[in-house]
């Protein structure tokens, strides 16, 4: 009898044990389950943090590119503002002289010889200043429409 109760014990001992060893193997599968787990949750994280220092980078580029790309623009419309104020005063200019022109044209009392010559002079000055004066328009014209451009640029997101 004691012998069978040994053997009882002995067998419920050899149970608990092979219980132990599973409980010990599938503790060791899941710790290496949760390492292995652990692994790629910190390759994840190692790639979202260089993902992000990427995305920082082409962000400040791209920020730097765009102030960049502004300056110049403002660079421009200032250049193409005083080209236009230039030509503007250049054309004012040009018609006062032609005004004076005409005026002293129509003014002239000397001889008729004098008159035809002097006539003849300052038709050639108005023929000159009128092609001055269609060159300023033009370049008045031109320095318009780059403004325009500019300010259709500058307007645009």
């Amino acid at each position: 009898m004691l012998r069978q109760e040994l053997a009882k014990k002995d067998n419920a001992i050899h149970s608990i044990e092979m219980q132990v060893k599973g409980m010990s193997l599938e503790h060791a599968k899941r710790k290496e389950k949760i390492q292995k787990k652990d692994e790629e949750y910190q390759n994840l994280v190692k790639e979202i943090q260089k993902e992000r220092v990427t995305c920082q980078q082409e962000k400040e580029e791209q920020e730097t590119s765009w102030k960049q790309k502004m300056e110049e623009m403002e660079t421009r419309q200032g250049a193409a503002t005083n080209m236009v104020r230039s030509v503007k005063a250049e054309l004012v200019r040009t018609e006062r002289r032609l005004k004076e022109a005409e005026e002293e044209v129509a003014s002239s009392s000397s001889l008729t010889r004098r008159q035809t010559t002097r006539l003849a002079e300052l038709e050639s000055m108005l023929t000159k200043k009128d092609r001055e004066s269609e060159t300023l328009r033009r370049k008045a014209k031109q320095a318009t429409t780059i403004l325009q451009q500019l300010g259709n640029l500058t307007s645009s997101p």
